[in-house]
């Protein structure tokens, strides 16, 4: 029976465990940095005398302390204003010493504690990664990524090119390994791969889009689903994020579909082109699915046409005249809403296209001559085409437009037409 872990942290407490002797070092830390900085002359040069002077001082009473006095250091270092800057150091410093004991001591609570606190203060990140890869601890991988994902956030480190210096590509990989043993019935570790997966958002390249989108579908329990979808949107390679949304709404199910599409409307990274590629590929999907009437289909079908209209995505003309000729037939014969018509018309003025001047000119001639007989017509749907053809601005609407002033149409339409006329281009 597959299980997935999400062990509680106990770091906060296990810190707590140290603070009675904390305050006991602490003094002694104090005074010996301060022995030191008295010790020391002035000049640039003695600066870095006194500074290399105390981490060495830190290094030697590191090798020197129990686990627990190692764990205390660490902490000491991290807030003591004097050696605050070598911190980072001394943390790096109890991770080799941390890596070079592992098959000895890594079932050691203490030991497993000191690795975790050295993890939060440490700033390389290839040595981070090293230390991911042999512990397998939740504790002291998820305070490795917090620090990974830090670094990629502030460019320090090594990591913040992700897949450059391997951290990237070896955390996709172990993604991409997690999630076949989670579908092969295995356990996993929740809390650790949860960690993964938004550490990949600020880490990860063009490679780890198809992992992340997996994850997302694979039944992962949450919020791992949720957290790869902000990863996703996080990653730098929008081009291979959009293709994959483009592929997924093309040749998944309509379910798949409507999921790919409402990830790239939510995604903030994606400017106009790319919504109106996205958009472009759901109506035409939608259009050419073999149960156009299936709910996910219809509501990306509708959903599209807009974005078509607000991105001015001319390529779309074609499949835009298309959804616009069925719109107009359902509504006609009353089978949809006059808003889905008029978004139609609205969409296909936003487009430029000759085509698209030129059907809306033919209805438009179509309703003067219902209104010439007196037959019925409507002033929204009118209007809408009137306009429609004046932002097109094409010279094939002109004798309709023309023709408006002869007719009976009230106010509003005869002035929507003159606004119109004076938009054509000749």
């Amino acid at each position: 029976m597959r299980t997935v872990r999400f062990p509680n942290r106990f770091l906060e407490s296990a810190v707590r465990k140290f603070s009675f002797s904390r305050a006991r070092n602490a003094a002694f830390f104090a005074c010996m940095a301060a022995v030191f900085l008295c010790g020391a002359v002035s000049g640039r040069g003695a600066v870095f005398a006194e500074e290399n002077t105390i981490l060495a001082a830190y290094k030697r009473n590191f090798l020197r302390a129990s686990l627990e006095g190692k764990a205390n250091m660490l902490m000491d270092a991290a807030t003591d204003e004097r050696s605050a800057e070598f911190a980072g150091f001394l943390a790096e410093f109890a991770l080799t010493f941390s890596l070079e004991n592992a098959e000895l001591l890594r079932g050691d609570e203490d030991f497993i504690i000191l690795t975790a606190l050295a993890a939060k203060s440490a700033g390389d990140g290839p040595l981070l990664w090293n230390v991911f890869t042999v512990f397998e601890d939740t504790v002291i991988r998820v305070e490795v990524l917090a620090a990974l994902s830090r670094l990629a956030v502030s460019g320090e480190g090594g990591v913040a090119a992700g897949v450059t210096s391997g951290v990237g590509e070896g955390l996709t990989a172990f993604l991409a390994e997690e999630t076949e043993r989670f579908r092969a019935g295995g356990d996993i570790d929740g809390i650790t791969l949860d960690a993964a997966v938004r550490a990949l958002g600020g880490l990860g390249g063009e490679s780890a889009v198809p992992v992340l989108f997996t994850m997302m579908t694979a039944g992962f329990p949450d919020p791992i689903p949720a957290s790869a979808a902000t990863a996703l949107a996080a990653l730098p390679a929008r081009e291979a994020y959009l293709r994959r949304l483009v592929d997924l709404i093309e040749n998944g199910e309509g379910a798949e579909k409507r999921f790919a599409w409402d990830l790239g409307m939510k995604n903030s990274a994606f400017g106009d082109e790319d919504r109106g590629a996205l958009a472009e590929a759901a109506l035409t999907a939608a259009l050419e699915a073999l149960q156009p009437n299936d709910a996910d289909i219809r509501a990306l079908r509708y959903e599209a046409v807009p974005v078509l209209g607000t991105t001015r995505w001319v390529r779309a003309a074609p499949v835009a005249l298309r959804h616009f000729h069925l719109v107009y037939e359902d509504f006609s014969r009353g089978n949809v809403s006059k808003i889905r018509a008029l978004q139609a018309i609205r969409t296909l003025g936003a487009l430029e296209s000759a085509d698209a001047a030129r059907t809306l000119s033919l209805l438009l001639a179509r309703i003067n001559a219902a209104v010439e007989r007196a037959g019925a017509w409507d002033e929204e749907i009118t209007i809408a085409l009137v306009e429609a053809l004046g932002a097109l601005g094409h010279r094939s609407a002109f004798d309709s437009l023309t023709y408006i002033s002869y007719l009976s149409y009230p106010e509003p339409v005869q002035y929507a037409a003159r606004e119109a006329l004076n938009r054509l281009k000749w």
